[in-house]
């Protein structure tokens, strides 16, 4: 007799909305130690939704975001803000350079692939059609040809 195991329900995938909301989870980090369980059990408590450490670690703005808080964890002391003001005015100080780490590395990216394609001779393409416009959104469902 063929036993058969409870069919595990699969999480919904992660968006840029959801990516966003766990990043800043981990910005706004309230412990003075940080693991990929923690971050996970915070996560399901958070959006109620349990992901794998592989799952989230699969998105470069988490990974970045618990490798960046990680080496960064506040003392216990400077984690107590006198008043709320204080802690949202931290908050945002941490919001702000984690923007700022998120759009250095968006320009390196960019600085890369301008040399590679300079490497690679793509100037005249490059010229032409990279600052074309995009094309317009067609939001029409497509339809289907009907087969006989």
């Amino acid at each position: 007799m063929k036993t058969t195991s409870p069919s595990r329900v699969r999480s919904k995938n992660l968006d840029d909305g959801t990516v966003l909301r766990i990043v800043e989870i981990i910005d706004l980090w309230p412990h003075p130690k940080l693991t990929w369980n923690d971050l996970i059990h915070e996560v399901f408590l958070s959006l109620r939704i349990k992901y794998t450490r592989q799952a989230l670690n699969n998105h470069a703005r988490i990974t970045e975001a618990y490798k960046y808080r990680k080496c960064n964890l506040p003392s216990t002391e400077s984690q107590k803000a006198d008043t709320p003001e204080q802690a949202r005015i931290h908050n945002l100080e941490e919001e702000i350079a984690r923007l700022r780490r998120e759009n250095n590395s968006l320009l390196e990216q960019f600085n890369r692939w301008v040399y590679n394609g300079h490497l690679k001779q793509l100037d005249e393409f490059m010229d032409e059609s990279m600052n074309d416009p995009l094309p317009p959104l067609s939001r029409n469902p497509t339809i289907k040809p009907k087969r006989d």
